[in-house]
């Protein structure tokens, strides 16, 4: 029903779900329970385990990771967390939908949920707060604002600028999320704090170093680094 070009656009983005019809049934379930206020129940794998685990959900939002696209459930997981969390979709198994049904509390709001978000993962409650600081040559990047839950705290006399986030703090309280952004900067952001992270972040650049900075790259002795 949609006019020409989003039609077109649009059918061409679902390309390749025949070929993941397991999600694309989830999805179904997921946005029904959503539509139709009804606990949604399925089995989940998180992240590097081997074990599926039941899950009973009363789905409040779904959202799409702005990195890789992937979709997730935001809602109250009611079996064992008894929290609001955030589930990949494609993690998911056996999704079904359960008679009982649920009313979205009217104080979720989904932006503020995901405002502390450095990916999908968001906290209602305080988070970890993360110190940064940027060297000149990523200054303008981050003084154009393009981040939202980055707060500015200032300029300093070579340029670099120091700013700070609060982000989800995982089991070990290392906000990963958050980890894995600072990291794209490169060698161009430093951790200030907390002492978790910054240890996290040094142990993963002490971990290149040993894995790259003994070998040859195309010419030429190796040079030596210390971190």
């Amino acid at each position: 029903m949609l006019p020409e070009p989003l039609r077109g656009l649009l059918l061409r983005s679902a390309q390749g779900l025949e070929e993941r019809r397991g999600e694309s049934r989830t999805l179904e379930m997921v946005a029904r329970a959503l539509l139709e206020g009804r606990v949604l129940a399925f089995e989940y794998r998180s992240g590097g385990s081997k074990n599926w685990r039941p899950k009973e959900l009363l789905v409040y939002f779904l959202e799409a990771n702005r990195a890789n696209l992937g979709l997730y459930a935001i809602g109250y997981e009611r079996t064992y967390h008894r929290a609001v969390l955030t589930f990949k979709l494609s993690r998911m198994r056996h999704a079904r939908l359960l008679e009982e049904t649920y009313e979205i509390p009217p104080d979720f709001d989904p932006n503020a949920y995901l405002r502390r978000a450095w990916g999908v993962v968001g906290v209602r409650d305080r988070g970890v707060e993360v110190r940064l600081r940027f060297a000149p040559e990523a200054a303008w990047r981050v003084l154009e604002g393009d981040y939202p839950g980055l707060h500015l705290e200032g300029e300093l006399p070579d340029g670099s600028v120091l700013a700070r986030l609060e982000a989800a703090p995982f089991k070990d309280g290392v906000p990963y999320e958050a980890l894995a952004w600072i990291q794209s900067f490169g060698p161009r952001v430093e951790v200030l704090g907390p002492p978790e992270l910054r240890h996290r972040w040094l142990e993963e650049a002490r971990r290149l170093l040993e894995l790259y900075g003994t070998r040859q790259e195309v010419s030429g002795a190796p040079s030596k680094v210390s971190i």
